[in-house]
């Protein structure tokens, strides 16, 4: 009997140890990866991957400031873009658990002086995207702008983009909306309320919604845009952003959500829940959560973007995985892929190293040389370049946008042009081309462009939408 009992413990060791070297073998690649990634210019923030109860690897990765002078870890502080749906969501599960509000209550409820064809949404349509309320950064962006502002281009809409429920379109005017009707019920302010009900609870002591009354932050990474210039959070809405946290806290957050801590799991099932249209079709959005679910898969994720910030959070159901990006650096990688990369890693399943971007070495032709220069380093490189770099549509697209944002609406629609070019049968290259020309108030090539996109991709909701805006503005010039 007693050999045997040894001879159990000893198999149950070397089970343990294989664990444990696998888990470590997972950790040292991870690594390897993440670091491939910042050494090319495509990582610069703080990272946290766990998988079952045990965290794998965290870390930071390059500076919170240009000068150098503070590194950032995995206790640095990100503005977290709409990854702060979710709390808006929870805050909104909050005030249902206890009884102050139901999600099939009219908005008007809340807001009474709504256009009359508002009156039908909402908060189910609100937390769902589902409301037809567009989305106030396609009407309004500007340095500053509040809830209140948001709210007023709302109560002014001529109309909604469509009937509730009838279609899915992400609007962040609906979360700035949901963040004043927890104002509203709780009499408390929205970060308070926040504070008091989720980040207290949960000991989320680095995490909190910014005011314009909220102290200097403490280990706050700054947000910059390739390839190096300022660009930080300037808004001050809350509800569709406004969050700044850790991905320490964030982690906390993960694991509260296996408990009934804050709400009970059927709660959170529902708001992991996809939502059916009223054609019958499926939207993956549930309450301030992206839904992948299938025969394999379990997911609920959501990132973020705005100005130099970029954030994701996705977490594996069943196997409680999850993985945690914060970066400051505007478009250094796609955050989606690298989460794929990364959960590829720790199931120790096959993984490669991600293309590097060809955009900071654009950005360093076009200062040096100019934007013809640029064009035909563009055309040389691609000819015979190093097989890490990617070519795809999106570096120059990035590249356009980057250029459009630093003011040189010529120089992005040169470059806009030259991605059509090469890749003349994607939808998105006329639709960013199209975009300049607007902006360019070059009209006529502006529809001419969005038409050729919807050709390709009658899907194209933007097109259409552009297209509408086009016809207002050349109406009012009659």
């Amino acid at each position: 009997m007693t050999r045997k009992i040894n001879f159990t413990l000893a198999i149950l060791s070397v089970l343990l140890s294989f664990g444990s070297l696998h888990s470590q073998s997972n950790s040292e690649d991870i690594d390897d990866y993440l670091n491939y990634c910042h050494q090319n210019d495509m990582f610069n923030g703080s990272v946290l991957i766990a998988l079952d109860n045990e965290i794998l690897y965290q870390n930071g990765f390059g500076y919170c400031d240009s000068e150098q002078t503070l590194e950032i870890k995995s206790t640095t502080s990100f503005y977290l873009c709409s990854v702060s749906k979710q709390f808006t969501a929870m805050g909104i599960m909050l005030l249902k658990k206890n009884g102050k509000l139901t999600y099939n209550d009219k908005i008007s409820k809340f807001f009474p002086n709504l256009p009359d064809f508002a009156n039908g949404i909402t908060i189910k349509h609100l937390l769902t995207h589902t409301s037809g309320i567009p989305d106030y950064l396609n009407l309004i962006y500007k340095p500053g702008i509040t809830n209140q502002d948001a709210l007023d281009l709302v109560m002014n809409l001529d109309s909604l983009d469509f009937t509730p429920e009838e279609n899915y379109s992400y609007s962040n005017s609906g979360y700035v909306l949901l963040s004043l009707i927890i104002e509203e019920v709780s009499k408390m302010t929205y970060a308070e309320f926040l504070d008091d009900n989720i980040f207290e609870p949960l000991s989320m002591t680095s995490t909190l919604a910014y005011e314009v009354t909220t102290p200097k932050i403490k280990n706050r990474a700054i947000g910059y845009a390739p390839p190096g210039n300022l660009n930080d959070y300037d808004l001050l809405t809350t509800g569709d952003g406004g969050i700044f946290s850790t991905v320490e806290d964030l982690y906390k957050w993960d694991r509260a959500l296996y408990t009934n801590k804050l709400v009970p799991q059927e709660m959170l099932v529902e708001a992991f829940s996809a939502i059916e249209l009223t054609d019958g079709s499926v939207s993956n959005y549930g309450y301030g959560w992206e839904i992948q679910r299938d025969s394999t898969t379990n997911r609920v994720l959501h990132g973020g973007s705005l100005a130099g910030f970029r954030t994701i959070i996705s977490r594996d159901l069943d196997s409680k995985f999850v993985c945690i990006l914060l970066t400051n650096h505007g478009n250094q990688y796609n955050l989606y892929r690298a989460v794929e990369d990364l959960r590829a890693i720790a199931y120790g399943n096959k993984w490669d190293y991600p293309k590097v971007s060809i955009v900071p070495k654009l950005i360093d032709v076009l200062n040096a040389k100019g934007i013809e220069s640029t064009l035909s380093f563009y055309k040389e490189f691609k000819e015979d370049h190093d097989p890490k770099y990617s070519f795809d549509e999106n570096q120059l697209n990035s590249f356009g946008y980057w250029l459009g944002y630093e003011g040189m609406l010529t120089e992005a629609q040169t470059i806009f042009k030259l991605n059509i070019e090469q890749f003349p049968d994607a939808f998105n290259v006329y639709d960013s081309y199209a975009e300049s020309c607007f902006h360019l108030k070059q009209y006529e090539l502006s529809v001419k462009n969005y038409k050729k996109s919807l050709e390709i991709n009658p899907k194209n909701k933007n097109a259409v939408d552009m297209l509408d805006q086009i016809k207002k503005v050349l109406a009012s010039k009659e």
